[in-house]
């Protein structure tokens, strides 16, 4: 029902149902059967009532030759028949263990999103949620020290987009429109765990636009029919 309340409030063209539904594999990898289960009769349900709605669930993408990634891969194959579009939540620069070359994204491996085809069981892919540092990511819980720059920024955008384009992805979501600095030092209560997205805007923290937003804005500006 809730869900049912979202498509007709607000008639979206994809539906992601099951957001980074892949981590249970990494925290309890005996509840994949009920996950597998809950996906069944969510699916099948919603595909009742909205037929014509492609839906999704995402998966989070680690390093490709990573034992996490072999995983994924193994098991998400219990879930292609309640899926249309596989989605990807994928922030390399923290979660590919490329250490202090984290920032860098000319570091990140040939197939470091190619690896979501094989994932997918022929359906299409998309990017449901993505982003990159344009700062230096310094989280003494997490033993992170991971350098950044805007410009590295702006080269991972081109990379981000061009490698889509080139898998025919539907579509690609950058997570963090602008850094949330404010919110991170209040409401966020200076979360270790939100730091690692903080500084991922395409506009900074005064709402000063980014080189990676002049990549992103001439992306829009094509015609990419």
């Amino acid at each position: 029902e809730f869900l049912d309340d979202l498509i007709d409030r607000f008639d979206p063209t994809w539906l992601n149902y099951g957001i980074e539904i892949t981590e249970i594999l990494s925290h309890d990898i005996d509840a994949w059967t009920e996950v597998v289960g809950f996906c069944a009769a969510v699916h099948d349900s919603l595909e009742r009532r909205h037929p014509d709605l492609p839906m999704l669930v995402s998966a989070t993408s680690k390093h490709p030759d990573s034992a996490q990634s072999a995983v994924v891969a193994a098991r998400i194959q219990d879930l292609w028949p309640y899926f249309d579009v596989l989605g990807i939540s994928t922030y390399p620069y923290v979660f590919f263990g490329l250490g202090a070359q984290g920032g860098d994204p000319t570091n990140l491996p040939a197939d470091w999103l190619s690896q979501a085809v094989a994932m997918s069981g022929g359906r299409p892919i998309a990017l449901a949620e993505t982003g990159w540092i344009a700062e230096d990511l310094v989280v003494a819980e997490y033993d992170l020290d991971v350098a950044g720059t805007a410009q590295w920024q702006a080269d991972f955008v081109g990379s981000l987009l061009s490698e889509a384009e080139a898998l025919d992805a539907e579509f690609v979501t950058w997570y963090s429109v602008a850094d949330f600095d404010s919110l991170w030092a209040t409401a966020l209560g200076e979360s270790s765990l939100a730091a690692v997205w903080r500084d991922t805007g395409l506009y900074d923290g005064d709402l000063e636009a980014r080189p990676a937003l002049g990549v992103w804005d001439s992306w829009l500006q094509r015609d990419l029919r």
